[in-house]
């Protein structure tokens, strides 16, 4: 198949994503809320392709701001993540 012309669109809210592609404003969305998933598998003209993902790729931080700019706590916050994921593990 041959396209004469391919539009992208970054639209950061899930809900209005899903609205987009129900109205026919988009013809594929990605990272559908789980909230939507039963409501568009039920319907006919939507094909849904399910994925795993791998969770959190990364965390952003401004370390310009307090009480990000002081080491400390930005250890302590990694020492905090890293023993969720721990527990987690272990469940």
């Amino acid at each position: 198949m041959k396209f004469d012309k391919i539009t992208v669109k970054f639209i950061p809210d899930g809900f209005t994503r899903v609205g987009e592609l129900e109205s026919g404003n988009a013809d594929i969305v990605i990272n559908v809320p789980l909230e939507n998933i039963e409501k568009l598998e039920q319907n006919k003209d939507v094909q849904l392709f399910k994925y795993l993902q791998t969770g959190v790729d990364f965390i952003a931080i401004n370390t310009q701001v307090e009480p990000l700019n002081d080491i400390r706590i930005r250890t302590a916050m990694a020492l905090a993540i890293n023993s969720l994921e721990k527990g987690r593990a272990s469940c």
